[in-house]
């Protein structure tokens, strides 16, 4: 905005909006979310209940705004209060992680929803995730995890509960329907990555790439178990459905994305799953995809792209790192 810059202060924000209509308070929080139209309101019954939600957050607000402009409109209000240049110091969430298939489960999910948020880059080659100060957040010591300010300064660790419950915080469910069937469904496929796909695959990544001796037992049988796991999309998505779960693209697939984004590095191609190959197009096509598998740092994937060197130099560089932190 133009004009010199004033501040209003947080009792102001807020007065302001005390008397709008329920619809047009809506209808700016979907805009500044999605660039929606007012066709995309959600149901009369959660109208007051989305202005009240918003109203409570502005309270501890201080936004910038026109000096011509001495009373805010709905949409530049929600607008300063949702765009991520405009988050205030202790609003929003801090997501603190590193360039993993665990940790682009998170950075994706934020991109998709546009939230505002703080990065916390954790290296993990100087074992910061095991400092007393992270092991508050995550006593786990893993990444990612976040720190919701608008909760009283809540953790959440895990990446699957972290992907949970920011889906569950977004207005619009657009990752997680509310609905009892896909909902299920979504999570279903969710734990299939939690419990099967990550594990797994970490281990043949560790075998593959890490281990400090070739043991050909554990590269054979993390890798077909991997593969296996792929098969069992593959087989799924071969009826004709675009993604995992619930006839939409959800937290299922950005989670399993994450992972089989990295198969190369795992020992296992995916040549002949023709249905796997084109879901992870579709998703990797994503702007926000691309985005969250670019945080905290450019991916692996395209570092080894571009310099071929950097392949050994992290293989090289996470056995130093295994040994040093035993």
């Amino acid at each position: 905005m133009g004009g010199v810059a004033r501040h209003y202060s947080a009792q102001q924000l807020a007065e302001s909006l005390a008397d709008l209509e329920g619809v047009p308070l809506v209808l700016a929080i979907r805009m500044a979310y999605t660039g929606g139209t007012a066709s995309d309101l959600p149901s009369p019954s959660n109208i007051m209940a989305i202005k009240n939600s918003t109203l409570r957050r502005i309270a501890a607000w201080d936004v910038q705004t026109d000096a011509q402009s001495p009373k805010l409109t709905p949409a530049i209000a929600v607008s300063l209060l949702y765009h991520p240049g405009a988050m205030a110091a202790g609003k929003g969430i801090t997501l603190y992680t590193s360039g993993t298939p665990n940790g682009w489960k998170a950075s994706i999910l934020v991109e998709e929803l546009q939230l505002p948020y703080k990065l916390h880059a954790i290296s993990l080659s100087k074992n910061e995730q095991k400092e007393e100060w992270f092991l508050k957040i995550n006593p786990n010591g893993r990444i990612p995890a976040i720190v919701d300010h608008d909760e009283g300064d809540l953790p959440v660790f895990e990446s699957g509960a972290i992907m949970i419950y920011l889906a569950d915080k977004d207005l619009n469910s657009k990752f997680l329907p509310k609905d009892t069937r896909k909902r299920a469904e979504v999570i279903s496929w969710l734990m299939f990555q939690m419990g099967g796909l990550g594990p797994m695959q970490g281990q043949a990544n560790h075998f593959v790439r890490y281990a400090p001796e070739k043991i050909e037992y554990g590269v054979r049988r993390y890798t077909n178990e991997t593969r296996r796991l792929y098969g069992v999309i593959e087989k799924h998505l071969s009826d004709g459905r675009e993604w995992l779960a619930a006839g939409q693209y959800t937290i299922a697939d950005m989670a399993n994305f994450s992972w089989v984004f990295m198969h190369e590095w795992a020992g296992v191609e995916i040549d002949d799953m023709p249905h796997l190959k084109a879901w992870m197009k579709r998703i990797e096509e994503r702007p926000a995809v691309q985005k969250g598998l670019d945080i905290p740092e450019e991916n692996m994937k395209k570092q080894m792209a571009r310099d071929p060197k950097k392949k050994e130099e992290m293989i090289e560089g996470a056995k130093k790192m295994m040994i040093s932190h035993k």
